[in-house]
Formats: structure tokens, sequence, C-alpha cells
């Protein structure tokens, strides 16, 4: 809001273009989803106005977040479409981001294969970049992919891994605490037990390694 407020008494679109964005972010938090796309197109406008490849490619990816509910297929066209603009760019963090919507997105839509390739793309890139939250999230992706075949026990160590980390961020922490719970609550307290014990002899850097072979 300040962003924008100092933007638009200055004149500069692109501290405009910052503040609705923002204030999108903070309309998504508090439920507000109509409002929050109709700032972010607004957002999506100016930064195409003045060329701002960076904030197109923000803009495309939050609107990406704000339809994967309501329209998967539509969110994956933004995400890809962001993702694009990061390469271009050579933002190889935006797109290590973008890339774990895609993937999240492509389970919504049943699409494995897709799921796969994008968390695997995503963990490469912040490994390469030394991007760890990201990198946790890309992890926390492929123990959705391994809930969504049916391998709980292997998704629960990897989620064990994830939450051990202190660099996890809030969101990934909230999303594999709610599918740790989920999934032990369908293992016996023997299959938990065990789980819990390859997963105290296990580490990040290894978990890692292993999945980008």
């Amino acid at each position: 809001m300040e962003a924008m407020a100092v933007g638009r008494e200055m004149g500069d679109p692109t501290l405009i273009a910052h503040g609705l964005g923002f204030l999108s972010m903070t309309l998504q938090s508090m439920g507000e989803t109509a409002e929050a796309e109709k700032y972010l197109q607004e957002s999506l406008g100016l930064m195409l106005k003045i060329g701002y490849r960076w904030g197109v490619g923000n803009a495309l990816d939050g609107l990406g977040v704000l339809a994967q509910k309501s329209n998967p297929h539509e969110a994956r066209k933004l995400f890809a479409a962001g993702g694009d603009i990061y390469r271009e760019i050579g933002d190889l963090r935006s797109l290590t981001r973008a890339l774990c919507h895609q993937g999240y997105n492509s389970l919504a839509l049943d699409d494995i294969p897709e799921a796969q390739k994008s968390f695997t793309e995503a963990l490469r890139l912040a490994h390469q970049c030394d991007y760890t939250p990201y990198a946790l999230e890309a992890l926390a992706g492929f123990a959705s992919l391994y809930t969504k075949q049916g391998n709980k026990e292997q998704a629960l160590e990897l989620l064990l891994v994830v939450l051990n980390h202190p660099a996890i961020l809030s969101s990934t922490k909230d999303r594999a605490t709610h599918l740790r719970v989920e999934l032990e609550a369908k293992l016996t307290p023997q299959q938990v037990e065990a789980v819990q014990a390859r997963a105290g002899e296990n580490n990040f850097e290894t978990v890692v390694k292993e999945l980008l072979k």
C-alpha cells in the first residue's frame, strides 16, 4: 500500500504496479479472491505497459495461484507463461517457485508425469542456486506426489526430513504438517515408528542427491 501511494505521488508506474501486487497478496490472505485478482490484473497491465518482464512474470504466477482452485487448466497456462519469462531473464529462484506451483497444479489435474517433471526441475534448480527453502518445497511436492500414488510410507519419510529442516518456509511447514497428520492416521503405529527410524537415519542432502540421480 505504501509503495503504491508513493508511486502514485511520484508518478512511478513500477512502484504503483508493485503496490497493487502487494495489495493483491494481502487481499488473498484475507480470502478476498475476486478483489485480489482485480488488483493483480491491474498490476499486470502496468507491468506490460512499461515492459518490466520480471514484474510480468510475478503477476502471471500470482494469477495462476488465484486460478488454480477454480480453473487448474487456466492456472497451468499462467504458471507456464510466468515460468517462460523467468527462464528468459535468467531468474532461477523465481523459476523454481513457479515450477513448484506448476507441480502442485499438475497434481490437481491428476497429471503425475508432469508433476514429477516440475518438482524434479524445481529441486535441481533450487540445488543449483542454493535456494534451500524451495528445495524443501519441491521435496514436499514429491511427498504429495507419492501420496497420490499410494506410497504413504515413502511420502511420510520424506515429509519428516522436510519438517526437520530449519530453512523450511511457514507455508511449506503448514502443508507438510497437514499431510503428515493425514498419512499417520492411515498407517499403523508400527509403520509410523519404522518410518521415523528411517527418516532419522536420513538427511536433506542425501535425499536431494537420491532424487536427482
